[in-house]
């Protein structure tokens, strides 16, 4: 499989709810920083990433 090309971002909705804690936002984009999205990942995928993060 080849190496994650971008990181996602904590998507704004969650930055919404949470933003009286930053840091909770940034403990959660820490947490997305070591999964990652690659070329031809399906959405399911792509929210297995985001559940594995959290």
């Amino acid at each position: 499989m080849p190496p994650f090309t971008e990181h996602p971002p904590v998507p704004k909705v969650l930055q919404d709810a949470l933003k009286d804690y930053p840091e909770l936002i940034a403990d959660l984009q820490e947490g997305l920083k070591k999964v990652g999205l690659r070329p031809g990942m399906s959405r399911e995928q792509r929210a297995d990433q985001f559940e594995e993060a959290i």
